[in-house]
């Protein structure tokens, strides 16, 4: 199997190490995956210690189309997980072997260096010289491209509304370019984990200063990350070929192609994957047996339930400002019932 976590694979992982990659950079959560490589016509399993194979396709799943290809639209997870494929963050969250889980550490993306001042407001971004922006662009990535992004994500340019999860970065006071490749970052009050906002797969996706004028994102993907958008099909699948001027290759992402098949049913979902149609799958307990005995191979990551639901009053709403009402919303929780039922 060819390494496949947003591209960001050091070197080829076992299956395991391959799911809690996956895992640990907010993509969709796996169950049970069967790795199957296609490479010349030739379909098996790839030894771990043969090292970084280039070349197959890596077929993957999802429930529902994204809401819209345009990363600021939605807030929603699938949305992020679908925009990480093609657009670059200055900082992701490191993955991979050894990583523990939980862990918070950043690596850089788009970004090169940082640096912190001693009062912790300012946070000066050196971006790489070799970030390239996917065709019809095929140019650099630079300063003012990170600037139009937080403005767009913000809803400060002409014709926007403020993306859902600006609400997430809201300590930020200003974002300047202060030459080609430096971008300083000015927050209102210290904030130690500012970087793994930066980081975080759901909030500043770089995107190029022509976006809204040159092509529409609602309906076409000029990014810089490791994987170009090449087909989408609607309730269908969306198709992605790697980047070969990608910023962290030119070895990686070693995937040829990643197919993303929506399939919204989980019967279906678990058929395709038992008749090898699929890469992984999420799989429900009474069917676990089942997979183990067909798939040969087949790898399980065992994730624990997550019980929880959370309440957030939106600021968006000036009702919630009355302690009344959110302590009146609050006491209406039967806790223990909640926790009985977990």
């Amino acid at each position: 199997m060819a390494a496949f976590v947003e591209g960001r694979a050091a070197r080829l992982p076992s299956r395991r190490e391959f799911l809690w990659g996956a895992l640990a950079l907010g993509l969709t959560a796996v169950g049970v995956a069967g790795c199957r490589t296609e490479t010349a016509g030739e379909r098996g399993q790839v030894p771990a210690s043969t090292g970084p194979r280039r070349g197959g396709t890596f077929s993957s799943l999802a429930a529902a189309d994204p809401p819209s290809l345009d990363p600021y639209a939605s807030g929603s997870q699938g949305q992020a997980e679908f925009s990480a494929f093609s657009y670059s963050r200055l900082f992701m969250l490191k993955a991979g072997p050894g990583v523990p889980r939980g862990s918070l550490e950043v690596v850089p993306d788009a970004a090169e260096s940082v640096e912190v001042s001693p009062d912790g407001l300012a946070y000066t971004v050196r971006l790489r010289k070799n970030v390239v922006f996917h065709p019809p662009l095929d140019r650099a990535l630079t300063a003012e491209d990170v600037v139009f992004s937080w403005n767009r994500l913000t809803g400060k340019l002409p014709g926007t509304t403020p993306s859902v999860r600006a609400e997430d970065i809201q300590m930020v006071e200003t974002v300047t370019a202060v030459d080609q490749y430096t971008v300083v970052f000015r927050l209102k009050n210290p904030y130690p984990f500012f970087l793994q906002k930066l980081a975080d797969p759901k909030v500043l996706f770089i995107m190029p200063k022509e976006t809204g004028t040159v092509f529409n994102p609602a309906e076409k993907v000029v990014g810089s990350g490791p994987w170009v958008l090449v087909e989408f099909v609607p309730g269908r699948l969306a198709r992605f070929k790697r980047h070969p001027n990608w910023h962290l290759g030119p070895d990686r992402p070693y995937i040829d192609e990643v197919v993303v098949n929506v399939i919204p049913e989980y019967a279906t979902q678990l058929s395709q994957f038992l008749g090898g149609n699929l890469d992984w799958a999420t799989v429900q307990g009474p069917d676990l047996k089942r997979v183990v005995d067909t798939v040969k191979g087949a790898q399980i990551y065992e994730r624990p339930p997550y019980p929880l639901s959370v309440l957030n009053f939106s600021p968006r709403e000036s009702r919630w400002e009355d302690e009344r009402l959110r302590w009146a919303v609050s006491m209406a929780l039967d806790r223990d019932a909640m926790l009985d039922a977990a």
